[in-house]
């Protein structure tokens, strides 16, 4: 899937984000702590690369200036 800007990427998380928690209210104990490690993990990989994305613009902002 491919976005026109950040802010449709952004919308689009979002969307997923409250779909995924509707669809959790509904799954048993056991499902949901499995789904919930899963959704950190993600969370965590996501920053990961918003760092890296970060730190590419700042490179790329030093060079130019």
């Amino acid at each position: 899937m491919k976005f026109r800007s950040l802010q449709e990427w952004k919308e689009a998380v979002l969307k997923e984000k409250e779909r995924l928690r509707r669809e959790l209210a509904k799954l048993p104990y056991e499902e949901k702590v499995a789904r919930l490690k899963r959704m950190q993990q993600v969370a965590r990989e996501v920053a990961k690369v918003r760092e890296q994305l970060r730190r590419q613009i700042d490179n790329g902002r030093q060079r130019s200036e």
